[in-house]
């Protein structure tokens, strides 16, 4: 069953290098499943001009960039838009977005109450993936602060015996001596 309103779409697309051309030509790699659905008459404010714009256009709509891309019925950015209506009965359409799809054409407000627990729980999933990045960069900041201490202690190796760096009572303030002057004593004059 085709939906109307509604198209295909694919997450990503590759770039390549003709031999005779030298721009990238956009193309769509092999075995980049699952289909997913593009609703054209989608209420939001943000997705309006997107839409507007992909119903006006014919042919496979390459989308340069991610913050153009629009959103599927399932919450995931989409990259490749066809002119074709989104199949329900396609075995290789998303099933998240089947069955939003499905509920959608039988109850418009369950449709709605299901979108939102669908974009609610994309956004719990990315802050608990972005929260466990900024983890991971905390602790490599703080096992590198915790590498780069004793090495830097160590490449001090030329310091007088008795200096601790670690303890400020044992820094002195001494001149170096010169090796090519002979030592002086003490108040006397050369």
């Amino acid at each position: 069953m085709m939906l109307r309103n509604t198209r295909a779409a694919l997450r990503r697309y590759v770039l390549r290098r003709s031999p005779v051309d030298p721009f990238p030509i956009p193309e769509i790699p092999d075995g980049c499943l699952p289909v997913h659905t593009v609703v054209l008459d989608e209420p939001s404010p943000w997705a309006c001009h997107r839409l507007e714009r992909l119903k006006r256009l014919a042919g496979i709509q390459f989308i340069e960039y991610a913050w153009e891309a629009p959103r599927a019925l399932c919450g995931v950015p989409v990259r490749v838009v066809y002119p074709t209506a989104f199949d329900v009965a396609d075995g290789d359409a998303c099933p998240e977005c089947r069955g939003v799809a499905e509920v959608r054409s039988i109850d418009p407000g369950e449709y709605q109450r299901q979108l939102r627990d669908l974009q609610q729980e994309r956004y719990r999933e990315w802050r608990r993936l972005e929260r466990r990045r900024v983890d991971e960069a905390r602790q490599r900041a703080l096992e590198d602060l915790d590498d780069f201490y004793p090495r830097r202690d160590r490449g001090l190796g030329n310091m007088p015996p008795g200096v601790d760096l670690h303890d400020p009572s044992t820094w002195t303030s001494q001149r170096p001596h010169h090796h090519d002057s002979a030592p002086q004593a003490r108040d006397e004059s050369a």
